[in-house]
């Protein structure tokens, strides 16, 4: 399994899941022209929407006049005013060789998922979650073998210059460095191969300072998502 990562900011996210068969795409918060760049010009058949925020979403509506497939919640098809297939929560569904388990998230909007995804073939399985203050899930014993995940911001190195009023909805809404740590902690990771750190935010967080921490309670390989696409 292979994670290549698009891009992934507030300014836009997006990712690919490589298969042993077939792609997922992850996430379409670019304007589709750019989305169809960063990929190459071959964006996967079929993708997987956390919810309906411009920087997750953006390109979603053009994708499915191309062609595009679309799985998300009913809450962020309303809100978006899309209809397309709908992803429910701890409800499988498989999707072009990938067997993929909704479920939810922790976020200011109107019905986030996470998603769960392994890889009928290699059995390996993907956990994807972002835009989510907290995860109260404890997945099955050695399914993990790669991770993909928010760690926003870093309770310790907030920017003095954020404002009250973005701070209370930053805690409200995303991953901190601590959370992350805690629900690393209460799941089994004996068969991961990699750790994947996403939306990180440019002013709260320092990120070498997060993969050195993570990876020091892991002992796994973790990389660094990088706001323009790639990984460090």
């Amino acid at each position: 399994m292979k994670i290549i990562n698009l891009g992934t900011s507030s300014s836009g996210n997006a990712f690919i899941v490589q298969g042993s068969t077939s792609r997922l795409l992850l996430e379409c918060g670019f304007r589709y022209n750019l989305l169809l760049e960063k990929s190459g010009f071959d964006l996967p058949d079929n993708c997987l929407l956390t919810h309906e925020h411009g920087d997750h979403s953006k390109a979603v509506k053009k994708y499915i006049r191309q062609g595009g497939k679309v799985w998300t919640s009913q809450g962020t098809q309303e809100a978006l005013g899309i209809e397309t297939n709908t992803a429910k929560h701890n409800e499988y569904i498989e999707i072009d060789g990938f067997l993929v388990l909704p479920f939810n998230a922790e976020h200011d909007c109107a019905e986030p998922l996470g998603y769960l995804m392994q890889d009928l073939k290699t059995k390996e399985a993907l956990l994807f979650a972002t835009d989510t203050y907290f995860l109260r899930y404890k997945f099955p014993d050695e399914m993990l073998t790669h991770i993909l995940i928010e760690c926003n911001f870093d309770r310790e190195t907030l920017s003095p210059d954020v404002n009250d009023l973005h701070l209370e909805r930053v805690f409200e809404s995303h991953m901190s460095l601590q959370d992350l740590k805690l629900m690393l902690k209460a799941n089994d990771l004996s068969k991961v191969e990699s750790i994947f750190l996403c939306h990180m935010s440019g002013d709260n967080l320092m990120p070498e300072k997060a993969r050195k921490e993570i990876k020091a309670l892991t002992g796994k390989p973790v990389y660094l998502c990088l706001k323009n696409g790639g990984l460090r």
